[in-house]
């Protein structure tokens, strides 16, 4: 059976790493991962994940037998759990003070390999190369991603969220901290050309 990609609606990047993998908590295999903000308005997109979920589910128990029910990750993490698909941020107290993550629920993806990171360019789908990838995409900006959940069963029982490709949409404020320049000088417009060095 072929891997069912399926394609989120615009979503916001957070926790980005992209350019090169990366090992949280010093994990022994690295992976390149990036994880989204969706609005819970986003009804299509929590759809999409909703049915690829219950998709991989299912296929798990074809393969793995029907305990796999029982053992499959949750959709949806409980508060005060680290075991779940879909994050609410509004319940999570790592994010409810945060308005970046308010209304949102977040999910993470990750993929061994690199993905295809893009952007839009002169109106035709440019890849960027690593050290693009690190100046243009960041946690902060806006765009979508194409992903599968697929079931597993070797090292623990669950459903993962395989990250396929990603492609950037528009640019935002950053998030950590981190203000775009951008904002910081937007109201050097109003002041007197005169005040001009070059």
């Amino acid at each position: 059976m072929p891997v069912k990609r399926v394609k989120t609606g615009l979503v916001r990047f957070t926790f980005v790493h992209l350019a090169e993998p990366y090992a949280y908590n010093d994990a022994p295999n690295p992976k390149y991962s990036v994880s989204i903000l969706i609005d819970k308005s986003d009804h299509k997109t929590l759809e999409v994940i909703k049915e690829n979920y219950n998709e991989a589910k299912q296929e798990g128990i074809e393969k793995f037998g029907q305990l796999f029910a029982n053992k499959a990750t949750p959709l949806k993490r409980k508060p005060g759990t680290i075991n779940g698909i879909l994050v609410d941020c509004d319940e999570d107290e790592r994010y409810m003070d945060n308005t970046d993550y308010k209304g949102k629920y977040m999910m993470t993806a990750k993929a061994v390999n690199a993905p295809d990171v893009c952007i839009l360019s002169k109106g035709a789908v440019m890849k960027l190369q690593p050290e693009q990838i690190k100046e243009e995409v960041y946690s902060g900006c806006y765009g979508k991603i194409t992903f599968n959940f697929y079931p597993y069963s070797r090292t623990g029982t669950g459903i993962a969220c395989g990250l396929s490709n990603v492609i950037k949409k528009k640019d935002g404020d950053f998030m950590g901290g981190r203000v775009s320049g951008l904002t910081d000088f937007a109201d050097e417009v109003e002041e007197d050309d005169d005040d001009d060095l070059f």
